[in-house]
């Protein structure tokens, strides 16, 4: 803001039509300015991971536009025109201080500070470094055997921030982590324990090594290919049992490609959808090799009638008959209804007619009273049905 002031004077006893009339201007200039003010709060708290980029706001507002200064926790001053050897911190156009690959050493409290010619203002920030715990790769706990004379490589590897250590209770380790035992003895069986340490923590693997004299081959005690039908909702049993010595690790592999270990060899598919049809593969797997099963788990099918009539049927009267209702499925019932209405829906006998086992029906020294319409009718648990007639013609032997 500019305000002017403009006073004229003529001096005493002079008229205004003398040319030595002598003028006098006097001219004042105020120039105002705005006093700098930090938007951000006072004293405020960060955080950042060890290695990653953190940036601390400090944006300012006043007139002229304030500079912004920040002073480091070691007392360094950063100016925005002249950032730090290595740039690891830059100040931003707005004020902000941007700090990368942040360390331990950056840890305490920066101040900001705003100055225009009207005065300064300023905040502070207390930054702290995290570390990230040690996490191991491998499961918490393994179990390891091999065969003595053979090599041990145990691998340990960890993540974390900054890089965590690797330590065993051996002396035998890679700078990988990994622990290295030539030609194992039975007595190096042990426990042995990684431990991956940095300033977060540390994390443990426990791993189990058993050293055998001699190693058995897994061998499979179920059959190598099975083919199984799946019923919808119906709970389903996959059986996979597998000898050896030592005793061999067993792991379904589903059609998604999900693996399931189970130490029986048992697979529980509870209420199973159409989805899950395909090939269950089991692995069984030990220090001497691995085998392998399969079970094709198909979706199953209503009954089908494999053999058909050419109606009508014709017999000698007296002579005997068979019927049959042979299905490529197992039908989980059938029935057999004769011309006169009754219904056999077992294997049994009534009079003449006998279902037999396989579904087929036998009539014993048919008569005229025999002709009509047999039906066979079969069913199975997905709820379909196939109904199969059969015409019966008897003719009279002269």
């Amino acid at each position: 803001m500019v305000h002017l002031e403009v006073h004229s004077k003529n001096q005493p006893g002079e008229g205004c039509l003398r040319l030595q009339a002598l003028r006098l201007m006097v001219v004042t200039l105020i120039v105002l300015a705005e006093h700098p003010k930090v938007l951000q709060p006072r004293y405020q708290d960060a955080i950042v991971n060890l290695g990653e980029t953190v940036e601390l706001e400090c944006q300012s507002q006043g007139h002229p536009h304030p500079r912004t200064t920040w002073v480091l926790p070691d007392r360094t001053v950063v100016h925005a025109d002249a950032p730090t050897p290595g740039r690891r911190f830059l100040i931003l156009a707005n004020g902000t201080l941007r700090i990368t690959s942040a360390t331990y050493t950056d840890r305490g409290v920066y101040k900001c500070i705003s100055s225009n010619a009207a005065g300064a203002d300023a905040a502070s920030v207390h930054l702290m470094v995290a570390a990230l715990p040690p996490v191991i790769q491998q499961l918490r706990r393994e179990n390891i055997t091999l065969s003595e004379g053979s090599i041990a490589y145990l691998n340990c590897s960890a993540t974390g921030a900054p890089p965590p250590t690797i330590s065993w209770t051996t002396p035998y380790v890679h700078r990988n982590g990994t622990l290295d035992i030539q030609s194992l003895k039975v007595t190096d069986a042990a426990f042995l324990t990684c431990i991956a340490q940095n300033e977060g923590g540390e994390a443990k693997l426990i791993i189990q090594l058993d050293v055998l004299d001699t190693i058995e081959k897994p061998r499979l005690r179920s059959p190598k290919m099975e083919s199984l039908s799946l019923t919808v909702g119906r709970t389903l049993t996959l059986n996979c049992s597998v000898e050896g010595s030592p005793a061999p690790q067993v792991t379904w592999v589903l059609p998604g490609g999900t693996f399931f270990h189970k130490t029986d060899g048992t697979l529980v598919i509870s209420n199973p959808a159409l989805s899950e049809a395909g090939n269950y593969r089991c692995l069984g797997r030990n220090a001497g090799g691995q085998v392998e099963r399969t079970v094709v788990l198909s979706p199953g099918r209503k009954p089908e009638i494999n053999n058909r009539y050419n109606s009508p049927v014709s017999i000698i009267s007296g002579e005997s008959l068979q019927l049959h209702c042979l299905s490529a499925s197992d039908p989980v019932h059938l029935t057999w209804t004769l011309p006169s209405g009754v219904v056999l829906n077992r294997p049994q006998r009534a009079g003449r007619y006998t279902v037999l086992q396989n579904g087929t029906l036998s009539i014993q020294q048919a008569s005229v009273y025999d002709r009509g319409s047999y039906t066979c009718r079969t069913a199975n648990e997905y709820g379909s049905s196939f109904v199969y007639e059969v015409l019966l013609n008897l003719s009279i032997k002269a």
